[in-house]
């Protein structure tokens, strides 16, 4: 409904993850629910995979949206925010 771009870049030799499925969907449905939410209509929302090491993932959600005010960047890590 809001004509937004999704692109996605999944490295290629991204190795096979064992991970839980289901909290890795949860994860990934809020972040792109928030990605589509406050990005304004005919934006992009850019999702990356790759990895960062041999033990570790980088798994990035990127939009054109607005964003979080570098003053209430901190807080928002707090429980309950």
């Amino acid at each position: 409904r809001k004509n937004i771009a999704i692109q996605t870049e999944v490295d290629p030799d991204l190795p096979l993850l064992r991970q839980d499925a289901g909290k890795l969907q949860q994860i990934l449905y809020n972040l792109l629910s928030n990605a589509v939410k406050f990005t304004p209509q005919g934006g992009r929302v850019r999702v990356a995979a790759s990895l960062a090491d041999s033990q570790n993932l980088n798994l990035v959600v990127a939009d054109t949206g607005v964003g979080i005010p570098l003053a209430d960047q901190a807080l928002i890590f707090e429980k309950f925010r």
